[in-house]
């Protein structure tokens, strides 16, 4: 009976995965926004400052997100299809 466990947790972390691409995508977008409005609050106090704040918002731009969602999106179907292989095992 406790066989059961198994193919119920893949499919839990299989779908964790997947939700968290969105999340991870949602929260480093959050974070360049913020970045950038650092960048404009501190081009007045301290140029440096502003200057890194602007780069690291700009790397965070060009990173291409759709990608990253996919690849999570991917690797949690792929444990979610794992907890179909252990369940046969069990039946």
């Amino acid at each position: 009976m406790g066989w059961w466990f198994l193919p119920i947790a893949f499919w839990a972390v299989g779908l964790l995965v997947m939700i968290g691409g969105v999340y991870i995508g949602h929260k480093i977008s959050e974070a360049k926004e913020h970045l950038h409005e650092n960048a404009e609050l501190a081009k007045h106090r301290d140029r440096t400052a502003s200057m890194y704040f602007g780069l690291e918002g700009k790397a965070l731009d060009m990173i291409p997100w759709v990608t990253v969602r996919l690849v999570y999106l991917i690797l949690g179907m792929i444990i979610f299809a794992l907890g179909f292989v252990a369940l046969s095992f069990i039946i």
